[in-house]
């Protein structure tokens, strides 16, 4: 059985403070408002334009009412993104600049 508490507790820490340990802090100071911008603003225009685009498709094909609500939850849940996938196609000593805007902004 998997316990949450176990994960929270003993395994995600080492797990955060690895990646946090091997960022390179130069590189991600360096580019911090670019991280910045697309962690932030890219989000909120992902969630905004996903939550406006739900709104289109369920209008048009008539398949029924949602609250305001509803469709900005369908926003928040398809703009999350994970870069996990991303980084293992990266490598950090051929694209340094990419590689430290897709971590910092993960």
């Amino acid at each position: 059985v998997f316990s949450e508490v176990l994960f929270f507790i003993y395994l995600l820490p080492p797990i955060i403070f690895n990646a946090g340990f091997q960022v390179k802090k130069k590189q991600f100071f360096r580019n911090f408002m670019t991280i910045t911008l697309f962690g932030a603003v890219g989000t909120m225009i992902s969630f905004f334009t996903i939550s406006l685009g739900a709104i289109a498709i369920f209008s048009r094909m008539n398949i029924g009412t949602l609250d305001v609500g509803d469709f900005l939850a369908i926003g928040a849940i398809f703009s999350a993104t994970d870069s996990v996938c991303t980084l293992q196609v990266l490598h950090q000593d051929e694209t340094p600049f990419l590689y430290s805007l897709v971590f910092g902004e993960g």
